[in-house]
């Protein structure tokens, strides 16, 4: 059985058919490369490619997919991830989100055709998008899960909360402002995080979906390989660009 403290060790049986963070990265670091070397060449050295945006959805595929579980985190963020990683992710969205070096729009769109050639980037097959959000939405249809999210509510409701799910609680427009987090917005999450607890709610959410994701993929499954190994050709590509350029 897993464990209600720590979803962000589980897997989902979709992730074997999404495109990895390393592989993603290394792909990613591959493209800035080359697209770099390529606006060199244009004219255009001040060129920098937009930074990665840090991920503040969690540390892994399933961290935050069902909402929250850090006690400590949730004690000093509520439903927020930490501070400096949002600062961070801020940071990141305000350098990346214009172009100070003057160049032209037209030497970046064929250098990144180029790279396109090259070393394409890697996404998510159309089959593992729709599997991945297929079965979130169906899990929280499946009577297991909706007997625990009654569960949870009356819990809630003993602590002065009313949500119907634990999404509803996540996206209280309240807790908005991930810069200011109000101590309604802590102690609900506070609460919310007991709830789930008392009654495995995060778990029972998991679990059911990873069997619908099973039944799905194995209807999928041609497709959803072939998309692999498209992936782990660029991603080999990429591998031998970065070898080749050191």
């Amino acid at each position: 059985m897993k464990s209600e403290g720590d979803p962000e060790t589980w897997k989902l049986p979709i992730e074997f058919f999404l495109p990895g963070k390393v592989n993603s990265l290394q792909v990613s670091n591959a493209r800035d490369t080359m697209i770099d070397e390529c606006m060199a060449q244009a004219g255009f050295e001040a060129w920098q490619p937009a930074p990665d945006l840090p991920s503040i959805d969690g540390t892994s595929f399933t961290d935050r997919r069902y909402g929250i579980h850090d006690e400590e985190l949730t004690l000093k963020r509520g439903y927020h991830p930490d501070l400096a990683l949002q600062n961070a992710y801020d940071e990141a969205m305000r350098i990346g989100a214009v172009d100070m070096s003057g160049s032209d729009p037209a030497a970046l769109r064929t250098c990144v055709e180029k790279a396109d050639g090259t070393v394409p980037d890697l996404e998510a097959s159309a089959v593992a998008q729709e599997i991945d959000n297929r079965s979130f939405i169906a899990s929280m249809k499946d009577t297991a899960v909706v007997k625990v999210f009654g569960q949870w509510s009356d819990c809630m409701k003993k602590s002065g909360f009313n949500y119907k799910t634990p999404l509803d609680a996540l996206s209280d427009s309240r807790f908005g402002d991930a810069k200011q987090v109000t101590d309604l917005e802590i102690s609900t999450a506070q609460s919310d995080l007991k709830c789930r607890n008392q009654h495995k709610v995060t778990q029972t959410w998991f679990e059911t979906e990873a069997k619908i994701q099973q039944a799905e993929i194995k209807k999928q499954l041609p497709a959803l390989n072939a998309a692999n190994e498209e992936n782990a050709s660029a991603t080999s590509k990429a591998s031998a660009f970065l070898r080749d350029s050191q």
